[in-house]
């Protein structure tokens, strides 16, 4: 049985208060000390198969459940006729407390998809495998993609315990980017109301009985959307290559050109889960090393990594506490045993009378990154980004502090009642990025909290305090 855990309320990610959301990862549930087993990476996640079982794929309740997309979410595209007959009752928080009945089945699916046909060097099931590298990726030819699956063909579906759901390496076509993305925001919505209906989150939540229908390609699991974004990201990088191997090769720095070619070699050789450098416990490989090109949105291993090599390299441990990237996804559980358990380790080599920063990165809404920063001496609660968007909910400091607290409840520097009175955020002046997505630094979101990280960890060894302006002075 998975472990339940307790859910804050929910708001806007563009308010004062951060939404609250199920674990975009499965990276928090391994922080528990009981844990013992290797983690998955996300690509070998998406690629995990259901068990088959005797029921007919194209079997489903006699009464399903389906929530089809608003015009508004319809990209333009011609919609197709309505089959939902009764509009579901929506509570006072705006969230759905029921999903609309459906009067005739989804669309038949396919009784054999013929497999696409791929080079003799990579096997359709190597798409999916974390040990494949990126040009064996490159030689593969993936489905073509189905232009007449449009996002009003996409419907969220009940179906029974055993269901069988589509295998996604046996597709002939493949649905369109943004069909693929509005699906996997179908799940996504569903998941989160059904949490915050029952103030629960699933932490390691693989629901068979819910799935979602596209057109007449099949109805696919949670695990079934990953691997369509994965073929989407596959797709996407053959058009990025060419344009990565110049970014590398001609961008003006000290790099000398058996170094380049040494990175390139790197990127395209090696699989995408061999181990590219590693701080402590936090591990980049190939996958995520590969983001640091074209200013794309880095992951939180990139910035992790960096932040603790930068703590090590200051020899800052006792006074700079760094917490990961995914500290936000603990806190959101609202589980106060689990909390403890994710902090305790973190906090093992803390000495509360030298602590003077907390850093957190903060993911905002999956798309952006910012940085909170901790003053402990002098009680103050910092955060900034780049595009100067709503600050998180304060309550994550109090909690932050709370854990703190508890370690260490002889020391004033973490009083709550103290800190109880820090409402508010300030800016500290991080440099702002473009928007306009042609200058360099547009899409720098998580480099520029990493070279944050670095003029903090500058001030703290220079031993000079922190002040609105710190990153400008």
């Amino acid at each position: 049985m998975a472990p339940k855990r307790n859910m804050p309320s929910s708001t806007s990610p563009n308010t004062n208060s951060q939404e609250s959301r199920i674990p975009t990862t499965r990276r928090c549930q391994f922080e528990l000390s009981s844990r013992k087993r290797r983690r998955a990476s996300s690509l070998e996640t998406s690629s995990r198969k259901h068990k088959p079982s005797a029921t007919p794929q194209s079997h489903l309740s006699s009464t399903p459940l389906a929530t089809s997309l608003s015009p508004s979410d319809s990209c333009g595209l011609e919609p197709l006729t309505p089959v939902v007959t009764t509009p579901p009752a929506t509570s006072a928080n705006g969230l759905q407390s029921s999903t609309p009945v459906v009067t005739s089945p989804p669309p038949p699916l396919p009784s054999a998809i013929s497999p696409s046909c791929l080079s003799n060097s990579t096997s359709c099931c190597d798409v999916f495998s974390a040990s494949c590298s990126r040009e064996q990726l490159l030689t593969c030819n993936l489905p073509l993609v189905d232009c007449s699956v449009t996002v009003r063909q996409t419907m969220l579906v009940r179906v029974p315990v055993n269901f069988i759901f589509t295998d996604v390496a046996t597709l002939g076509k493949r649905p369109p980017n943004c069909v693929v993305t509005q699906a996997v925001a179908l799940m996504t919505q569903t998941k989160r109301a059904d949490n915050a209906a029952s103030n629960t989150v699933t932490l390691e939540e693989e629901d068979n009985t819910i799935g979602v229908s596209i057109g007449k390609l099949g109805v696919f699991s949670r695990a079934g959307l990953g691997q369509l974004k994965w073929l989407v990201e596959v797709a996407s990088m053959r058009y990025n290559v060419q344009e990565e191997k110049r970014w590398v090769m001609e961008t003006p720095d000290n790099l000398d050109d058996p170094t380049r070619n040494n990175i390139m070699h790197l990127l395209n050789k090696f699989p995408l889960n061999h181990l590219v450098t590693k701080e402590g416990k936090y591990s980049v490989d190939v996958r995520a090393f590969s983001k640091l090109a074209l200013e794309r949105y880095i992951d939180d291993t990139i910035i992790d990594a960096a932040i603790a090599r930068m703590q090590r390299q200051y020899n800052s441990n006792e006074s700079v506490l760094c917490l990961p990237a995914h500290t936000i996804t603990w806190l959101d559980t609202g589980d106060r045993s689990f909390i403890h358990q994710c902090f305790r380790e973190r906090l093992q080599n803390v000495n509360p009378g030298s602590l003077k920063l907390v850093l957190v990165p903060v993911s905002m809404n999956n798309v952006h990154w910012g940085l909170m920063v901790i003053d402990i001496k002098r009680k103050i609660a910092y955060f900034d980004d780049g595009l100067m968007w709503a600050s998180p909910s304060i309550s994550y400091v109090h909690l932050i502090l709370r854990e703190l607290n508890t370690k260490f409840p002889d020391c004033a520097n973490f009083s709550l009642k103290d800190w109880l009175e820090v409402k508010t955020f300030k800016r500290f002046s991080m440099p702002r990025q473009p928007t306009d997505g042609k200058i360099i630094g547009s899409g720098s979101c998580g480099i520029v909290v990493i070279l944050s990280a670095k003029i903090l960890f500058d001030r703290i060894n220079q031993k000079v305090f922190l002040c609105p302006g710190v990153l400008t002075k």
